[in-house]
Parts: C-alpha cells; sequence; structure tokens
C-alpha cells in the first residue's frame, strides 16, 4: 500500500518540484504575466510574485500533511474573498430599519447581543444612502444565531458533534449581493474574520490541486461552477450538451483519462488519496486569513496580529445549488467536517450558507415549516432573510443579479483560456476580459443576461487562442478584452450565415412538404374513393343504408388548427385514435395486443365543438368515417333495428381503420327502461349494440359518442367508454381564440376589438360565436345594400372587393345573437352532477364545506357559472 503511495505522490508532482519546490511555485505563478519573460518588468514581477509564493508557502507548509504538495492559495482569493477584521469594508452598504430603540427590554436585548456599549448609533450600521436595508429583529436574530454559534460548545461524547449549518436564504431572487452585505456586517459586529466561497472559488483553487483540467480532463470539482449554476437555472439551456459535459468532458474530444486516477491503483487507495487532498485543500481555504497575515507580515506591510481567540466566519454561497450538483454534497460534508474539526479543538468558527431564490411559499405557515424543520438530522437550520421593500431595492436586486452573472462569465472565458493554454507554455500568458471589452458586442453576446453553458466558453477560448496566434499584437502574452470581443463578433457572424442557411432549408423542406402531402391527399383521396366503390358493391342492403354516413378523409375539411379545445383533450383524442395507426409495432404484444380502450365519450353543454372535434380526429388520424345517427338504425319494422346495428360494426370492418361516430347518441343508446313494445324495441337494439360492440376488438374500429345528455346514456355504455372528455364552455381567452379563427380572413376596423368581444360574450359557446361573426357580416352586407340603394351618382354604386366590419356591427349581432347557455339551465346543473360522478379526475373533486349557516360567497371567475366545471385557481 505504502509503495503505491508513493509511487502516485511522486507521478502527481512535477518534475521540477521533486529537485526544487520553490521552481514549481515560480512556473505556476509565473504563467499570470502580462508581457514576455524577456521584459525586465516582467522579470520582476515574477521574482515578487515567486518571493510571495515563497511566503505563502511556508505559511501553508505547516498545515500539511506530509507526502502532500502545499496548497497555494491564489492572490485573487486572498484579496477578494478573505477579510480580516482590519481590512476595509469591500460589500454594498446595509442600514437597519428601526433602530431607535424605544423600550428597556429592547436596550436590554441590544446590549446583550451586540456587547456593552452605551450608544445605539455606534452599534448599528448607520449608512447616508444604503445599497440595501434590513430590519432591526431580523438583524437580530442573525446576530444573535452567529454569536452562539461561535461561542457555544457541545458536551464531550465518543462520537464527535456536527452542528447544523446556518443558511442565510433570501426568498427572492437576485438576493446574494444583499446578503453578502449582510454577512459582512455580521463579520464586523462579531469582530470576525470573513472568508466567502462559492462554486467558482472551490473549482479554481481546489480542482487543479486535485489533478483535474476542465478544459481537457474529466472534472467533477472544476465543473462544479457550471453544475451549480445550472441547478439554480441560470444556465442556457439552448441544447443539452452542457448537462452532457460533466458525464464526460473528455467525450468532446476523445483525450486523456480519468482525471486523478492512477491506472495501478487500487480505487480504495485513489477515493482516500482524492478525498486527502480534498481536505487538505479545504483546510488551506479555511486557514486563508491567517495566511494572509503572514504573508503581510513577511513582506513587512504589516504589524502582526495575531489574536487565537478571533472569531472566523466561513460563509459559503448558493450553499442550495452546490448541494445539488454531484461533487457538491462531498465538498461541502469535507468542508463542515474540517470546520467542526476546528470548533472542536477549541476555535471559535463557524460555517454559514447563503442562497437566494423566490421558490419559496411566503404564507406563514411556508415560512414557519421551512424555519422549524422538526428533523433532528438536517444539515441545515434555515433564517429567511427578507429584504426591506422598496423600488430602489428592486433595482439593487437586478442590478446586483446582472453584475454576478457577468462575473460568472467572465471567470470562466478567463479560466477555460488559461486552462487550454497550461501545458503549452505556462509562463507566458495572462488573461483580462475587462479590459478593453467592446460593451456593446457583449451585451448582444449576453454577457450579463445568462450563465454562458460549457460549450460555448469552450468554443470562444478556442477561437480566441487560434485569432490570438494569428495576429501580431504589441503584447503577444496578453489577451484582453479586445481580443475575446472579437471572437465574440466572429463567432456572432458565423452563426448567423448558419442560422440564415437552416432557416431557408427549413422553408424549402416545408414547401417540399407541403408540395408532397397535396400530392398525397389528392392520391390518398383517390385510393379512398376506390376503396369505398368496390365496399360498395359487397355492401347488404344494411349497410348500403349507412352508407351517406360514409367520409373519407380528404373530404373532411375540418382539422385541429380549425377548433379550439384544451391541449389535454385534443391529445387525450390523438393518443386514443391516431396512435395505434402511426405505431402498429408498439401495439402487437402486450397489453396493448390483447385489449383497447373501446370508445370515448365527449359530452358538454350544446354548442362546444364536440362533432367537429370528431372530424378533425378522423382527418388527422385519416381514418374513414362513419357518421351514425338515431334515424339510420331505428326501424318501424320489428328486428330491423338489430340487422341496422350489426350492419354499423360489419361495415366498419370493411372501412377498417374506421371512426365511427355517434352524435347525439342520447337518441340511439338511451337507458332501457319501461315495458312498453318502444322500450322493448329499444332494449333489443341496445343489447345488439353492446353485443356487436365486444366484439369488434379484433380490427380496427374506434366508437365515438358525442351527446349533450349524458346523463341519458345507458349505463352498459358507459362502461364501454371508459375515457369520458368533458368539452366546456370556453373561457375569455378561448373566446378570443375562437373569434379570431372565424374572423381570420375578415377585415375589421379599428375599432373592432377581439379581445373587448371575448369580454362581452360570457356563456357564449364556439357555435355562438361563429353565428355572432356571422350575424356581423351579415350587418355589413346591409350597410352596403342600404348606402348603394342611397346612391344617386351618374356612375353606377361600386360595392367594395372586400367588407369591413366596424363596432357597429358587432353591437347589432350581439343584440341578435344571445348565449344558448344560462346558468339555471337543467340541463346545465345535470351535466355538473354526470361530471362530478363520471367525469375525470379533475371533475371528481370532493365538495368544499360550507362556512356557518349560508357558507361563502366566493366571486364568479368569467363565465363559470354557467360552466360544468369551476375554473381553477
Amino acid at each position: 500500500m505504502q509503495a503505491v503511495l508513493s509511487r502516485w505522490i511522486g507521478s502527481q508532482l512535477p518534475m521540477e518540484s521533486r529537485s526544487e519546490v520553490g521552481s514549481w511555485f515560480w512556473n505556476s505563478e509565473c504563467r499570470y504575466a502580462a508581457m514576455s519573460l524577456e521584459d525586465s518588468k516582467i522579470k520582476l514581477h515574477c521574482e515578487r510574485n515567486w518571493r510571495q509564493t515563497r511566503s505563502r508557502s511556508r505559511a501553508n507548509r505547516q498545515r500539511q500533511p506530509e507526502g502532500l504538495p502545499p496548497v497555494i492559495l491564489p492572490d485573487w482569493f486572498l484579496e477578494k474573498n478573505v477579510k480580516r477584521t482590519e481590512d476595509s469594508p469591500r460589500c454594498a452598504s446595509l442600514s437597519v430599519i428601526g433602530s431607535r430603540l424605544k423600550t428597556v427590554e429592547d436596550e436590554v436585548l441590544m446590549t446583550s447581543v451586540a456587547g456593552d456599549k452605551a450608544d445605539t448609533e455606534s452599534i448599528l450600521p448607520n449608512e447616508i444612502n444604503p445599497k440595501y436595508a434590513i430590519d432591526l429583529g431580523l438583524y437580530l436574530e442573525i446576530l444573535s444565531t452567529l454569536k452562539a454559534g461561535v461561542v457555544l460548545r457541545p458536551p464531550r461524547t465518543e462520537n464527535p458533534v456536527q452542528r447544523p449549518i446556518t443558511l442565510l436564504h433570501c426568498p427572492k431572487d437576485g438576493g446574494l449581493s444583499y446578503l453578502d452585505s449582510v454577512m459582512e456586517e455580521m463579520a464586523r459586529r462579531l469582530d470576525a474574520d470573513l472568508i466567502s466561497l462559492d462554486a467558482q472559488d472551490i473549482a479554481q483553487i481546489v480542482g487543479p490541486y486535485v489533478g483535474e483540467n476542465l478544459a481537457w480532463t474529466d472534472s467533477d470539482t472544476s465543473y462544479l461552477a457550471y453544475s451549480a449554476q445550472m441547478a439554480a437555472g441560470k444556465v442556457q439551456e439552448y441544447h443539452n450538451e452542457e448537462s452532457e459535459a460533466n458525464e464526460s468532458v473528455l467525450g468532446i474530444f476523445g483525450i486523456g483519462s480519468e482525471a486523478g486516477t492512477p491506472p495501478t491503483a487500487p480505487k480504495s487507495v485513489v477515493e482516500n488519496w482524492y478525498g486527502l487532498k480534498i481536505s487538505t485543500a479545504l483546510d488551506a481555504i479555511i486557514g486563508g486569513a491567517d495566511s494572509k497575515r503572514i504573508i503581510a507580515e513577511q513582506d513587512g506591510t504589516e504589524v502582526p496580529d495575531h489574536n487565537p481567540a478571533r472569531p472566523l466566519i466561513i460563509h459559503v454561497k448558493e450553499y442550495n445549488c452546490l448541494s445539488e450538483t454531484r461533487a457538491g454534497p462531498r465538498l461541502l460534508r469535507a468542508l463542515r467536517t474540517a470546520v467542526d474539526k476546528q470548533w472542536q479543538e477549541g476555535k471559535n468558527i463557524i460555517l454559514v450558507g447563503t442562497a437566494s431564490s423566490d421558490d419559496l411559499g411566503l404564507s406563514k405557515d411556508d415560512i414557519q415549516h421551512v424555519q422549524l424543520e422538526e428533523d433532528p438530522e438536517s444539515v441545515t437550520r434555515t433564517i429567511i432573510v427578507p429584504p426591506q421593500r422598496g423600488e430602489n431595492q428592486d433595482i439593487a436586486f437586478s442590478t446586483a443579479e446582472k453584475a454576478r452573472i457577468r462575473r460568472i462569465n467572465v471567470r470562466h472565458v478567463e479560466d477555460m483560456i488559461l486552462k487550454l493554454h497550461e501545458a503549452t507554455d505556462p509562463l507566458n500568458l495572462a488573461v483580462d476580459m475587462e479590459s478593453n471589452l467592446d460593451n456593446v458586442a457583449a451585451c448582444a453576446a449576453g454577457l450579463e443576461e445568462e450563465v454562458w453553458a460549457y460549450s460555448r466558453v469552450r468554443r470562444l477560448a478556442t477561437v480566441v487562442h487560434g485569432y490570438q496566434r494569428d495576429t501580431t499584437s504589441l503584447t503577444p502574452n496578453l489577451i484582453d478584452g479586445q481580443i475575446i470581443g472579437i471572437a465574440l463578433k466572429l463567432l456572432a457572424s458565423s452563426d448567423e450565415v448558419k442560422f440564415d442557411w437552416g432557416v431557408k432549408e427549413l422553408q424549402k423542406e416545408e414547401d417540399e412538404a407541403n408540395a408532397m402531402v397535396q400530392e398525397g391527399d389528392k392520391l390518398t383521396g383517390d385510393r379512398d374513393k376506390d376503396r369505398l366503390n368496390k365496399v360498395r358493391k359487397k355492401c347488404s342492403s344494411h349497410e348500403k343504408r349507412l352508407l351517406s354516413g360514409v367520409k373519407i378523409p380528404s373530404e373532411i375539411k375540418t382539422s385541429f388548427t380549425d377548433v379550439h379545445a384544451p391541449e389535454e383533450t385534443i391529445e387525450a383524442l390523438k393518443t386514443l385514435t391516431s396512435l395505434s395507426l402511426q405505431r402498429p409495432e408498439a401495439f402487437s404484444y402486450g397489453v396493448l395486443a390483447r385489449d383497447k380502450i373501446p370508445g370515448m365519450l365527449l359530452y358538454g353543454p350544446p354548442g362546444t365543438g364536440k362533432t367537429m372535434l370528431a372530424k378533425a380526429v378522423a382527418r388527422d388520424s385519416g381514418a374513414v368515417v362513419l357518421e351514425v345517427s338515431g334515424a339510420s338504425v331505428n326501424d318501424m319494422y320489428v328486428g330491423e333495428g338489430e340487422k341496422n346495428v350489426k350492419a354499423i360494426f360489419t361495415l366498419a370492418k370493411k372501412l377498417s381503420p374506421c371512426v365511427v361516430f355517434i352524435d347525439e347518441a342520447d337518441a340511439l343508446l338511451a337507458a332501457r327502461g319501461g315495458t312498453s313494445s318502444r322500450s322493448i324495441t329499444h332494449r333489443e337494439i341496445i343489447n345488439q349494440f353492446l353485443r356487436e360492440w365486444d366484439g369488434m376488438n379484433d380490427h380496427s374500429a374506434f366508437i365515438m359518442v358525442a351527446t349533450n345528455r349524458p346523463y341519458d346514456l345507458d349505463e352498459a355504455v358507459l362502461r364501454r367508454l371508459p375515457r369520458r372528455l368533458l368539452v366546456d364552455l370556453p373561457l375569455e381567452k378561448d373566446r378570443a381564440s375562437i373569434l379570431s379563427l372565424h374572423l381570420q380572413n375578415e377585415a375589421l376596423d379599428p375599432s373592432v376589438s377581439i379581445p373587448d368581444l371575448a369580454k362581452r360574450t360570457p356563456y357564449y359557446s364556439g357555435s355562438d360565436l361563429k353565428n355572432v361573426c356571422v350575424a356581423a357580416a351579415l350587418a355589413c352586407l346591409r350597410d352596403e345594400n342600404a348606402i348603394a340603394a342611397a346612391h344617386t351618382g351618374p356612375d353606377p354604386y361600386v360595392y367594395p372587393k372586400k367588407r369591413l366590419l366596424t363596432k357597429q356591427h358587432f353591437d347589432k349581432a350581439l343584440d341578435e345573437i344571445s348565449a344558448s347557455i344560462s346558468d339555471d339551465m337543467s340541463t346545465l346543473k345535470a351535466i355538473r352532477s354526470f361530471d362530478a360522478k363520471y367525469g375525470d379526475r379533475k371533475g371528481r373533486r370532493k365538495k368544499s364545506a360550507a362556512l356557518g349557516f349560508g357558507g361563502t360567497t366566493v366571486e364568479e371567475k368569467d363565465s363559470e357559472a354557467g360552466r360544468v366545471r369551476k375554473i381553477e385557481a
């Protein structure tokens, strides 16, 4: 085991480090130089970096386990992420609303939390024009919680105690900058050092230390910044490549092997070694404040200020998003373990997470559920941290979120450029994207709108390297915003060519497809007519009576584009009628091969489009329609009705695939009962229908039944119609769509507002709306005729080429055409009762208990009083 570890440690160290570790540090730091190594300023810069690196090496070396290379914290991390108590403020200003204490109890509470200070104004932050504001009570709760977390210690037990992580959650999107200000203020009040971390920081520090290179190797840890933003929903979603990149970045290039995996080492050894390196890197991050002080002391820039009792706050940003990634939970567990270890050893340290999202419930119960979670094993204890209300706060949140997304994209691009270049010439390149960046090109590329996907960042970085090598720059070792902006424009121009070509190619394919459809419709229509003629010659006398109801698909003019119905209704119709014709192989085995849903019931108030839906289904499925009514079945002679029923199914088999559509089914399939001769005949017809229906499963026929009176249907018929779809009255937005369909070829005066017409027509069915449009057109014709009759000029009156419908025409139409439905219709109440008993799950909803004697009065939504089902909130 030791031999394997020794070989593995040796393979991880560069060649230079085996003889002189300082040389390795020199190389890793000098790769950020801005110009060539021959330049004397660059040499001085590198020497200074080397000396600082040696200092950082000595500052960190005491923390490293034996055999591991030291963790070198980058300059940007120490400068931007490590805030010591003596450092100046960095985040946006924060004020506390309600800082004037009014009661003795308030002063006692404030003194117990903030310390023995007499002046309240010196305790609370006092900003003239603060960017953010927080309520005093919330401020004190957070301060008290963090202070208790720092000073309290657990009892001594055999098993180590792990504290829950305090999670500050802003219930508003874009609140991370606000929470940064809160955390900095808490650190100021507690006189504590503050180390802030986000997914990018962990990826760019821990990832390289464990041997990952995001640009070339499979990288769980280095990919953390992208996966965290994907969990937050901030990454562009125009394709799926980025979701697969975490699974195998190597798959894009077909090179390398899994990062950090030696081919000869056992898996357990590798995992232990990998976990040890992660723990070592996190320990170095936790010690960032001490390292920063040691470096400043060795450089002679500051007087040492070592206070082992000084509190330390480890602040993890976007904690909830990190915990939803593949590598995040393991890293967070390791960080929590490292913090708790130092806490149990006596250090005043606490781990705090922050998160910002608008997906939390905002009711009292929702907030209490989040904050008072009773699971003792929960990793976090959440405090909801809402900001003060105000327009300025909303603007500040929006501005800060755009700036944050911009920083994320800039860091991703810069890091990718360096990672691609790392093995090529690690000493001779610097990247500064913000320098000389064309903001117009940056905004056009969405630099502040969404986090760029991994594939887009790598594509841009690759083009930047290729373009930079083809140019003669004054600073060949510097890639600045000017070069990156040119690469962005280059890619945008290239994409525009592809997009334009794609649009034209799609249009060409669509034109060709339309031509094929038209030709196919003609050929299909001819084939259907020939087949119908052949069937006609073989029909019995009873079957010939039904041929008048046969409609071939090419003759059906109604399609789903002509019908406005709920999407779930259309999908259910297509699934039950068209799917078996489109996917016959899926119906060749299993339950679909033995059985199928034998029929469908369309029910609802009159005029809602049930017949049109049936025709649209037939045309979409390409099946022949056999329309059946009570008149085509009932006969004055005894026994003829049963023969006609039998003929329906024998003809449907000959026309297969066929949709048997029974309109106004209550006239043919009404409930059996009574002892009169007519009732007995009707009962025999129903019995024959049910027998034939049960025996039709071996051929492609489907029964569709439509009725305005579903409660009159026989129960045995209902059993054979397991799929029951309600076609209800249209809502206001649906009425607007129906009116647009009917008026799409009419010229409308600007005074005509379709949304206004939809609002003025509650209780109107689709048929009523069609009649309104027809009545308006007729009113326009009457006006044209009146104008023509009053014409007295020498030339004959010329009618306009296209009539113009005005608001007055529709006013007249609404006076003439009233709704055919009212909320007190007895049939509507009966349909509601049927829907509650036999409808789908949306219809079979529980009755709400009334309050008091008379219940409560609920304001009516749209025309729901005339609808079968109430409108969902």
